[in-house]
């Protein structure tokens, strides 16, 4: 009987064993292996440029607010390193932000972090001796310009009033501050003492981060692997355990992002902030009304294929992935205005034929196309010209030149018509359409249009979030119905999750987010 119950007592612990091994290995952490297409230069958040260079930084620090999954293909920011803020409407016309600061985060090597690390960050960003591509996205902040002109950066309106309160003044009402700015790479918290120690911030030791993926495993030429911690106050939410990065644009990867427009099975299209754009000078003899037609007559699908699968026909001005102030797309709320469809193509040329009977076309040789000459951009070009010849009589030359040249024609208004890539700098459409303000400095069009001024006008200083988007909207419908800017196409990305992963986000400018990445439940 004793041997009996001893075989039974051994045979239970053995089962036991085995489900708790199977439990194990079930609840074994996700490594997830990520494959971008740029080469890493810098890590620096005030440095950063690329996508991904963008995207890593996203996961290495945390901002005040971070961009979250939405749900809807997009995303949303949520409190980040802040756990509250405060926005204050002075009688000045100024804006006051108060942020006070979650009191468990904390850097990589565990010490807290303090409002005066964003204050440090925010001036250096700032500070021209930086050197910062990136330093205009604080140009809204109180005492910029200033600051910048003396080199003075106490003159920028960033204050700790102490350890976890930040307090930043604005310059006008921006009630998306928090969603643009605050979660911007650029704007990141940097250490002052790790910023000081050299080989920051490309060497393993003295990168030190605050982010959700802040702890460097290893770090060889092309690939840098990074795990999460416990003392990260978001942990439990998270992932993968580890993310391996790696810069050489394989597709043996978990996740593959591609800028040379993949297309298939697996693959998904995401958005850029670039629109490709005809632009017409406002001193040119070309009318509204041929203006109009010719944009009519551009058949946006043949062009996109003449650039290759990451390009796709422009709906409107502003390209898919930027945010309105109310925190979904602006696209989305305007709508298409733009009718690219192929089976209406030829009826839309017959449209453009009657609306310029009797208007006279501008002599031959009177209208240039100029563009930089890069092989595909010359493609566009000629196909341009054919078009409006074959649809509606008008000759245009072709001016091909090199960059530096393009450049300085714009700048100078040395052009009838010009072949452009339009960037939001930025996840605001403000951002794209101040440019084509009345003696605005990207206006390469020369465009002066009171009533379109009085919008951008009215978006700046509205505390609204719905009325400000509706003065976007307006001002982009108008923008279009002038004529002057002409959107062509749209620059896409392409990436592909391998099967059984889900949970890969955007922010709808170039960054992708890999912090809820999880198996897909069977």
């Amino acid at each position: 009987m004793k041997n009996i119950r001893r075989i039974l007592a051994l045979a239970l612990a053995l089962l036991l064993v085995l489900t708790l091994s199977a439990c194990v290995e079930e609840e074994q952490p996700l490594e997830l292996s990520v494959s971008l297409p740029q080469t890493l230069t810098t890590l620096d958040p005030a440095m950063v440029t690329t996508e991904t260079e963008k995207t890593m930084v996203y996961h290495l620090y945390e901002n005040l607010m971070k961009l979250i999954d939405d749900t809807e293909g997009g995303s949303q920011a949520v409190y980040g390193m802040a756990a509250s803020y405060q926005c204050e409407n002075n009688l000045d016309g100024t804006q006051t932000w108060t942020f006070a600061l979650r009191g468990n985060a904390t850097w990589a090597d565990g010490k807290p972090v303090k409002a005066e690390d964003f204050v440090y960050a925010w001036r250096r960003l700032a500070d021209p001796a930086t050197e910062s591509p990136n330093a205009y996205v604080l140009d809204m902040v109180a005492g910029y310009e200033e600051a910048r002109k003396s080199g003075d950066m106490t003159k920028l309106q960033v204050t700790a009033a102490d350890e976890r309160t930040l307090v930043v003044v604005l310059s006008h009402n921006y009630p998306n501050f928090h969603q643009t700015v605050c979660v911007h790479p650029a704007t990141m918290p940097v250490r002052e003492d790790m910023a000081q120690a050299e080989g920051w911030p490309m060497t393993a030791s003295t990168l030190v981060g605050n982010g959700p993926y802040c702890f460097v495993e290893s770090w060889q030429e092309n690939t840098l692997k990074v795990k999460s911690g416990e003392d990260y106050y978001d942990y439990r939410r998270l992932g993968p355990a580890s993310i391996s990065f790696h810069f050489d644009g394989g597709d043996e990867a978990d996740f593959v992002l591609r800028h040379d427009g993949v297309e298939g099975e697996g693959w998904n299209q995401g958005s850029l902030p670039y629109t490709g754009t005809l632009v017409i000078n406002q001193m040119t003899t070309v009318s509204e009304t041929v203006r109009q037609a010719m944009s009519l007559t551009i058949d946006r699908h043949k062009i996109s294929e003449e650039l290759g699968s990451m390009y796709v026909p422009a709906e409107g001005f502003i390209p898919h992935g930027i945010r309105s102030t109310q925190g979904k797309t602006l696209r989305a709320m305007a709508g298409i205005k733009i009718d690219s469809a192929p089976e209406r193509y030829e009826a839309r040329c017959q449209s453009a034929l009657d609306m310029i009977r009797g208007e006279g076309l501008p002599a031959a040789g009177d209208v240039s196309l100029t563009y930089v000459s890069d092989g595909a951009t010359d493609r566009v070009a000629e196909a341009l010209k054919k078009m409006w010849y074959d649809k509606l009589g008008l000759t245009v030359t072709l001016r091909a030149l090199d960059e530096e040249t393009m450049k300085e024609n714009l700048s100078k208004g040395d052009f009838s018509m010009a072949l452009v890539m339009m960037h939001c700098e930025r996840d605001d459409a403000t951002y794209m359409l101040k440019d084509w303000v009345s003696g605005a400095e990207g206006n390469y069009a020369n465009i002066h249009n009171s009533a379109y001024d009085l919008l951008l006008r009215s978006c700046e200083v509205s505390s609204s979030a719905e009325a400000r988007d509706a003065y976007l909207i307006d001002a982009e419908q108008m923008l279009l119905e002038s004529g002057y800017v002409v959107p062509v196409c749209f620059a896409t990305d392409s990436w592909k999750l391998r099967e059984g992963l889900q949970g890969v986000f955007a922010d709808g400018v170039g960054a992708y987010f890999f912090t809820t990445v999880t198996e897909v439940e069977k």
